[in-house]
C-alpha cells in the first residue's frame, strides 16, 4: 500500500463560510492508493473524516462517468450530497477514482459486452481501496458500507461478489454501464446483472426512477429481476419522476427526502451507524408553502425593519434557490445560490437573534402563525 496526502494534515475545525459546502467542518486528504495487486496502478482517493472522536465507520462512494475515454479523464469526485449524508451520520468517507480517471493511473477497463466483468475488475480496484483504507487506526474496519451512482454503483454491484471482511452492505444509485465496446447494452446488462447477482455475498439496496435518461423503466426493471432472480438479496426503490432526470437524483437537494431515509433503514438493518450526528453536513429541507401571504406583499412580513425590507426587495429580485429568514427582534438573514441558502439565511440572522425563523424559500412563503415544531425539516 502507498499512502500520499495532498492536503494539510489538520485544518483547523472551524465550518466553512464557502457558499457551496456544508456549514459542519471536516478534514479531507487525498492518498493514493494500490489498487488490484493482481493488476497493479495507483488510484487516486479523497478521504473526508468529520471532526469527532473516531474510530469511524467507513463509507466508500464510487463516482458515476460522463463521456469517459482516454482523452478525458474527468476530475476527482469530491463534493457530492452523498458523500455530506455519510458524514451526517457520523462515517469516515472515502471516494476512489476507478484507474483511468481523475488522477489515477491506468486505463478506462473495457470488456466488450461483458459488462459484469467490467463491474468485477472494477470492484477488485474498489476492494484493494477499502482493504487499505481499513487499515488505519480512526477506521472501524467492522463496520463498512460501500455506495455509488451510476457507473459507480455498478461498480459497487461487482464488489459484491468478493466484498471485504468489514462491508455489510452496498447502495446502488441508477446503476448502469453504457460503452462504446457493445452495441446491444440493454441486453448485456440484464445478463450481467444475472452473473452479478449469483454471485453477491452481501444485501444491497437500489434506486431507480421513472425518468431515467440513461436506464428506462423497463430496462432497470429487467436488471434488478435478474440480479434477484439469480440469488442477489437486494431490495428496491423506485422514486418516481424525479425532476427532468431521475438519473440526477442525487444531484439536487430536493432528492433528500426521497433517499436518505430509505438509506437510513437500511443500515438500520444491517447493523450500521443511520442516526444524524452531524446534522450541518446536510442541506436544510424547505418546509411546504403556505397561505400566509404572497411573496410580494411585502406590508405581510412581521417584524420587518427599514433595513430588512430592503434585503427583502433584492430576494424577490432575485431567482434561482434563495431563502429569507427573520426573527422578532427585526433581526434578517438572506442568502441565495450555493449548497444550502436555507442554513445561511438562519445562520446570518441567528447572529442577531435566538428566534430565527424562515418566512420565505424560492418563490414560496413558509412562514407560519407559530413556530414549527423542527424547524430544519432534515430527514
Amino acid at each position: 500500500m502507498s499512502v500520499r496526502s495532498t492536503e494539510p494534515s489538520d485544518p483547523p475545525p472551524l465550518a466553512s463560510d464557502d457558499p457551496h459546502l456544508p456549514l459542519a467542518p471536516y478534514h479531507e486528504a487525498v492518498l493514493m492508493l494500490s489498487g488490484d495487486p493482481a493488476r497493479s496502478v495507483t488510484l487516486q482517493v479523497t478521504l473526508l473524516t468529520p471532526y469527532g472522536q473516531g474510530p469511524f465507520p467507513l463509507a466508500v462512494m464510487n463516482h458515476g462517468a460522463t463521456s469517459a475515454s482516454a482523452h478525458n479523464r474527468g476530475e476527482r469526485y469530491r463534493l457530492s450530497l452523498s458523500a455530506f449524508y455519510f458524514l451526517s451520520r457520523g462515517y469516515a468517507v472515502a471516494l476512489p477514482m476507478m484507474r483511468g480517471f481523475a488522477d489515477s493511473g491506468g486505463t478506462i477497463v473495457e470488456a466488450g459486452c461483458d459488462l459484469a466483468r467490467d463491474a468485477e475488475l472494477n470492484g477488485r480496484d474498489i476492494r484493494a481501496v477499502v482493504e487499505a483504507i481499513a487499515e488505519q487506526p480512526d477506521i472501524d474496519r467492522t463496520r463498512i458500507i460501500v455506495a455509488g451512482q451510476s457507473f459507480g454503483a455498478w461498480n459497487t454491484l461487482g464488489l459484491g461478489a468478493a466484498p471485504p471482511v468489514g462491508v455489510r452492505g452496498l447502495v446502488s444509485f441508477n446503476a448502469t454501464m453504457r460503452t462504446t465496446a457493445c452495441r446491444d447494452q440493454d441486453h448485456s446488462l440484464v445478463v450481467s446483472a444475472g452473473k452479478l447477482g449469483a454471485s453477491a455475498k452481501i444485501p444491497s439496496l437500489w434506486f431507480y426512477g421513472d425518468n431515467d435518461t440513461l436506464m428506462p423503466v423497463a430496462v432497470w426493471r429487467d436488471v434488478f429481476d435478474a440480479y434477484v432472480r439469480s440469488g442477489g438479496h437486494a431490495e428496491l426503490i423506485d422514486v418516481g419522476p424525479f425532476r427532468d432526470d431521475s438519473h440526477q437524483l442525487l444531484s439536487h437537494n430536493e432528492g433528500i427526502p426521497l433517499w436518505v431515509p430509505k438509506v437510513d433503514a437500511f443500515l438500520a438493518r444491517i447493523g450500521l451507524p443511520s442516526k444524524p450526528l452531524y446534522p450541518d453536513f446536510l442541506p436544510h429541507i424547505a418546509p411546504p408553502a403556505t397561505r400566509w401571504a404572497e411573496l410580494s406583499d411585502v406590508t405581510a412580513i412581521p417584524f420587518i425593519n427599514f433595513r430588512g425590507l430592503a434585503a427583502y426587495q433584492a430576494f424577490l429580485g432575485a431567482h434561482g434557490a434563495r431563502a429569507f429568514a427573520i426573527a422578532s427582534n427585526g433581526a434578517f438573514g438572506v442568502a441565495g445560490g450555493g449548497y444550502d441558502p436555507i442554513g445561511r439565511a438562519l445562520r446570518g440572522c441567528s447572529k442577531r437573534a435566538a428566534d430565527c425563523r424562515l418566512y420565505a424559500v424560492n418563490d414560496d412563503i413558509v412562514w407560519t402563525a407559530s413556530p414549527p415544531a423542527d424547524q430544519r425539516q432534515n430527514p
